[in-house]
């Protein structure tokens, strides 16, 4: 952190700041998997490394290949390590006018730099053609498909564990899928503060200033990934993604009485903004308040305002980011017989036939897990949020240093920014009155069989929130 101020005379201060972190993360999670993304190990009969009693058991039952579920706990877990730089540079002016204004005219740059690596992910082809292994005329393992042996296919036993890789066979098998984020953002503005005119109750105070800001968000996912290549890690698009906006506001507190009876202070204050948004479009929030204090220990206080969020530009353009979960599909005919309301069966079972599932559907691998992307949503609204507050602040003179205080408060939200469960997206999907809902593009489910393969689990605006 650095930080200077310059006094030019009385009324004008020159500063300037400037800030640098950076912190380094480390996440170990499962190994590669297989059945996954559409891959099965097939082992067939004349493959390199089965004994022969596992050979005679193929014979014995008629198995011309072996089809393997595996977990690749022998090739190392995963791990995923994210080192983040960020920095900030800030300058401006600042001082006092002749009218006993004060004003702050400024701009800020900051970026933020995010390279993420994940070690031993697997390269999917390659580990399909490494334990699809034979043996070669002098009776060593080679790899069959001889394109693959001339790209430097090092054979691997599929059936292992595998207690000893050797350099060859981790550097054909295994990669570090590496991806960069960066998160640009510049700021600039002007405020004034003071007093416009004097009031019997005393001064009216007043702020007032004009911002403009211009946030961006540029990625890139690893080659190998977006070729298709890492096994459990779905591609994704370069992003380059963001917005400006720019706006002005004012607010001002107007005392109203002072030092009267029964009105020890009693002032209204309002504020107001304009936004003009490159995404949204334009907004306009407001905030209209009284306080009132009819003596000078006790003093009541009440605010109505109404306030919207623009989404951010993590929120639109942030990249997706693969993980795998179990899930209980909604359209299962066994989940569907369990809801307790008959006509909440019937509207499930319509809706999920709507999706094209047939009668009595039942999820073929329930116990697989699914994959589940994260990441931005370009479809997303502002949200817009009607509040009041009401409160009291009792600070009795006759015992100093104590402060009570009550308030009572509700908000309203409307298109809230949320980011539900997959559970909550799924069987929203199938749920509501028909599938024509934001849920159920959320959703991939294999033509052929209906399975679920994949959720979106993006934020979404919700109807209502309140509280």
């Amino acid at each position: 952190l650095f930080t200077a101020d310059y006094e030019i005379n009385d009324n004008i201060t020159v500063y300037a700041t400037a800030e640098l972190a950076f912190s380094r993360s480390r996440s170990p999670y499962q190994p590669n998997f297989h059945p996954a993304d559409g891959d099965n190990i097939y082992i067939w009969r004349d493959n390199y490394y089965l004994t022969p009693g596992t050979r005679q058991f193929m014979d014995d039952n008629g198995y011309s290949y072996l089809w393997v579920w595996r977990t690749h706990g022998d090739l190392g877990v995963r791990t995923t390590t994210v080192d983040r730089t960020n920095y900030t540079l800030s300058s401006g002016f600042k001082g006092t006018l002749a009218n006993g204004w004060d004003y702050d005219v400024f701009a800020q740059y900051g970026k933020m730099l995010i390279d993420t690596a994940t070690s031993n992910t697997l390269i999917r082809e390659n580990y399909l053609n490494a334990v699809d292994a034979i043996a070669d005329g002098s009776g060593n393992a080679v790899c069959r498909d001889p394109a693959a042996r001339s790209a430097g296919c090092v054979p691997i036993n599929g059936l292992g564990p595998n207690e000893t890789l050797t350099a060859a066979q981790r550097a054909y098998l295994l990669h570090t899928k590496k991806t960069d984020l960066n998160l640009d953002q510049l700021v600039v503005g002007m405020s004034a503060t003071g007093s416009l005119l004097q009031l019997p109750a005393g001064p009216r105070k007043v702020a007032a200033g004009w911002e403009y800001r211009d946030e961006s968000l540029s990625y890139r996912d690893d080659p190998r990934n977006m070729a298709g290549e890492l096994l459990l890690n779905a591609p994704t698009d370069p992003i380059d993604g963001g917005f400006d906006v720019w706006e002005v506001y004012g607010e001002a507190v107007v005392p109203i009485l002072a030092d009267r009876p029964f009105f020890d202070l009693l002032q209204i204050e309002g504020a107001v903004r304009y936004s003009d948004y490159s995404h949204i479009g334009t907004t306009t929030t407001w905030k209209l308040g009284a306080t009132w204090a009819p003596v000078d220990d006790l003093r009541f206080r009440y605010t109505r305002s109404f306030s919207v969020r623009a989404p951010t530009v993590t929120d639109i353009f942030s990249p997706g980011i693969s993980s795998f979960a179990f899930i209980t599909d909604p359209c299962d005919a066994t989940v569907i017989a369990l809801l307790p309301d008959s006509a909440q069966r019937a509207r499930r079972a319509t809706n999920c036939a709507a999706l094209g599932l047939p009668s009595g559907y039942v999820d073929p691998r329930p116990t697989v897990t699914k994959q589940v992307i994260t990441g931005g949503n370009p479809d997303l609204e502002a949200e817009d949020s009607d509040s009041w507050t009401l409160g009291a602040v009792l600070t009795p003179s006759f015992v100093p240093g104590l402060r009570l205080s009550v308030d009572y408060w509700s908000i309203d939200l409307t298109r809230a920014i949320s980011q539900l469960s997959v559970g909550e997206i799924i069987n929203n999907c199938v749920d509501f009155l028909s599938i024509e809902n934001d849920f159920c593009p959320l959703i991939v489910r294999d033509d052929a069989t209906g399975e679920i393969t994949s959720v979106r689990n993006v934020a979404v605006n919700v109807d209502r929130q309140a509280a």
